[in-house]
């Protein structure tokens, strides 16, 4: 799928009145797929060779009568020829248009700011004590068919927002050091950084569940012109 960079930051970056009912539904279709593409691009673009597998990333129950917690995608990066990284990876769209959200231009000036007022947000999150959306990424799920053989299991949270650890640098990808649920480090990334990142106009990104849902709207709901009928 070929996407327009400038334009993607300026849908889910800048707050618009004409389509502020309508974001919801157009992340609905594209869903977590996004995030997971751009993630793989961006692993693919340092040389590495990614899988995004078809499995869901189901959560370990403590009784029968339970359910675990459920993650969103299973990403398994070959990091050389011995290593591999599994990734158990929660995917936020939030964007502009989320409640709370700081919003910003393609062109902003104060963006480093913002994405450190972000990242202070997400941490607060993280590490707060009750599960929630975010933090349920360090909770222990069940390894899927295909799973790595002696792969690093490693927890990785999506988000679309801009973020910066320090007010200054806006790197794509980075960790920080934690301590729960016997994990040692957490992987974020950000999908508006990356975004920011690319030089190029255009970005080809692999989005299979997508585009299948993009297929079927188009079949089953085409825009059509239709003829008014003459006087």
């Amino acid at each position: 799928m070929k996407l327009n960079v400038k334009e993607l930051l300026d849908l889910f970056d800048n707050k618009k009145d004409a389509i502020k009912h309508d974001i919801s539904s157009v992340i609905g279709v594209v869903g977590e797929d996004f995030g997971a593409a751009l993630f793989k691009h961006y692993c693919k673009k340092m040389g590495k060779q990614v899988t995004v597998s078809p499995f869901p990333v189901l959560g370990v129950t403590e009784n029968k009568t339970k359910k675990g917690p459920r993650l969103d995608r299973w990403i398994y990066v070959k990091q050389s020829k011995n290593k591999t990284t599994a990734y158990q990876a929660e995917i936020k769209n939030w964007s502009a248009y989320a409640i709370g959200a700081r919003p910003l231009g393609a062109d902003s000036k104060n963006i480093s700011t913002i994405g450190l007022l972000n990242w202070k947000d997400r941490v607060r999150r993280l590490k707060h004590r009750d599960k929630n959306g975010e933090n349920k990424v360090f909770y222990p799920m069940k390894k899927p068919k295909g799973y790595p053989d002696k792969a690093t299991l490693e927890p990785l949270i999506i988000y679309w927002f801009v973020l910066s650890g320090n007010g200054v640098e806006l790197n794509p990808f980075f960790t920080v050091p934690v301590s729960i649920k016997g994990f040692k480090k957490l992987n974020v990334f950000s999908m508006s950084n990356y975004l920011r990142s690319i030089k190029k106009k255009e970005i080809i990104l692999d989005m299979p569940i997508a585009e299948k849902r993009i297929k079927l709207l188009k079949k089953y709901f085409p825009i059509k012109k239709i003829n008014k009928l003459k006087k």
